[in-house]
């Protein structure tokens, strides 16, 4: 939701977050968030109004924005915080994702990545198939680089 103080409307702004903050390979993790945005704009052929308009091009809004990043890089999307959570869910997930890996699934041609437990348990630390970051790595690097590209 973005209030547009030129109409005095309240508007809503579609948006996924699919590579938001960087799928995970390796070149993304220290991409300045700025050009990372821009790079996936270019690639997608598109604008995409709440980076480019909201973001970029309004001084008061963009100060704000990376105002909250920094301070939810800081409180909450970094190791401290997230990783006993990550460590919590990969306990409570490890019996369902055992049994979901033993389902054969040969009978639907792409559909069986072959997964094995020892994957699971890699991919927290990283790489693991054609993954270049454990979810760990990833959020410690990201951590780490967000704050160095935000001047508040």
């Amino acid at each position: 939701m973005y209030f547009n103080p030129t109409k005095n409307v309240w508007q809503f702004l579609p948006t996924d977050f699919d590579s938001t903050f960087s799928n995970g390979a390796r070149a993304d993790v220290d991409v300045v968030y700025k050009q990372f945005a821009a790079s996936r704009l270019r690639r997608a052929g598109k604008d995409h109004p709440l980076i480019t308009k909201l973001i970029y091009k309004n001084a008061e809004i963009k100060k704000r924005f990376e105002k909250i990043l920094l301070e939810i890089t800081l409180k909450v999307f970094n190791p401290a915080v997230l990783n006993p959570r990550i460590d919590a869910i990969k306990e409570m997930i490890k019996e369902d994702v055992k049994w979901d890996y033993s389902i054969d699934r040969s009978h639907r041609p792409g559909k069986n990545p072959a997964w094995t437990m020892a994957d699971f348990d890699q991919s927290i630390i990283g790489p693991v198939k054609g993954i270049s970051h454990g979810i760990k790595p990833w959020i410690k690097n990201r951590a780490e680089s967000v704050p160095t590209q935000v001047k508040v």
